[in-house]
């Protein structure tokens, strides 16, 4: 925890260790409900593990998130979160998304994908940061719906036993 910058450090420390709401949050510290979200996506992104279901994202709604990202219509572009978004039921909300794609960005990295490219260079399999000059971040072709429990943290190993192998 030590690594991330102090504003996402607190608002991780009173969500995950203090127990307060998201709101709760947002009022002590001045900040909007989403700015907190992104906060913990963030912990997220760096192995913190995190309680989904007190930010409403029990396994259903974390599948069918998943599920839509890995759909023909996404092809696992998770740049575009209004494509997302109309994909999936209204109840679904920004900051379930905003959850979910931090934990497949955690579990299965980014690739960058060149948009002009039909068949990606090794390297650009490989790539986890995110692209600009015409780069799109796409999640990793190894990307799989193993049900995990309903914490986002570091990755565990799926039910068949195999290590999920992120490349970097």
């Amino acid at each position: 925890m030590g690594t991330l910058p102090y504003t996402i450090r607190e608002s991780y420390k009173l969500f995950e260790l203090e127990g307060n709401s998201l709101e709760e949050i947002a009022t002590k510290r001045n900040f909007s409900s989403r700015t907190i979200v992104n906060h913990l996506s963030s912990a997220i992104k760096e192995g913190l593990p995190v309680s989904m279901s007190r930010i409403g994202v029990t396994p259903e709604v974390k599948e069918l998130i998943i599920r839509t990202v890995r759909s023909p219509v996404i092809n696992s572009d998770i740049t575009r979160l209004r494509r997302i978004k109309r994909q999936l039921p209204g109840e679904i909300d920004y900051n379930q998304m905003n959850i979910v794609l931090a934990i497949l960005t955690r579990e299965f990295g980014l690739r960058r994908d060149v948009l002009q490219s039909d068949s990606p260079s090794p390297s650009q399999l490989n790539s986890t940061q995110a692209g600009s000059n015409g780069n799109k971040r796409k999640l990793s072709p190894s990307m799989s719906t193993g049900s995990r429990e309903n914490t986002a943290g570091p990755p565990s190993t799926p039910p068949d036993g195999k290590k999920i192998k992120k490349n970097f």
